[in-house]
């Protein structure tokens, strides 16, 4: 018998805001990556460590970065919020208070669309739809969906499982600008 991830899920504790610990410099990109909005935060005075269940943090805000080494249950929670908002009929309760306005889920899997090599995360989105799932997407009405504010929410898994620096470092710079667009 198969036991549904949602049945099971226990949200982990969470640290919301930048970390106080060392972040590798393809993601800080001398103050022009994805996290380099948020201000520094002093190494002599960390702030007082606040946390919460994952949950609560996910979708809090427009854009997000998880971070957390392997295996701390990222993809886990990734897949969970999937899940829930696929979901015919959705309960309130188990939909993280973020994502309650109900936004169209996508998942970039990394790993795999570095092995693809697809030329951008709309192609990826639309092959990987059509092939996995056997629905066909166009890839300008998933531009529109993905330019409305709130109308989608694209999850990016697995960027360390991407080992060539190089590799990353193009993944990084196509990440940091489809968060811009």
């Amino acid at each position: 018998a198969q036991i549904p991830l949602t049945d099971v899920f226990v949200a982990q504790r969470t640290t919301a805001g930048r970390p106080t610990y060392d972040l590798p410099e393809d993601l800080l990109q001398d103050g022009a990556g994805p996290l380099a909005e948020q201000p520094e935060v002093p190494v002599a005075e960390p702030p007082p460590v606040l946390q919460e269940p994952s949950l609560d943090v996910l979708g809090r805000e427009t854009k997000q970065v998880v971070l957390g080494g392997p295996g701390t249950g990222k993809s886990t929670l990734f897949h969970f919020a999937l899940l829930t908002l696929c979901d015919p009929v959705p309960s309130e309760a188990a939909t993280p208070a973020g994502l309650r306005h109900g936004p169209l889920p996508f998942l970039v899997e990394l790993r795999q669309y570095t092995l693809k090599k697809a030329g951008g995360f709309v192609d990826y989105l639309v092959e990987h739809a059509r092939e996995f799932y056997g629905v066909d997407i166009e890839a300008d009405d998933l531009r529109a969906v993905l330019q409305q504010q709130g109308r989608a929410l694209v999850l990016f898994d697995g960027l360390d499982e991407i080992l060539n620096p190089a590799e990353r470092a193009r993944v990084v710079d196509q990440f940091d600008g489809f968060a811009r667009q």
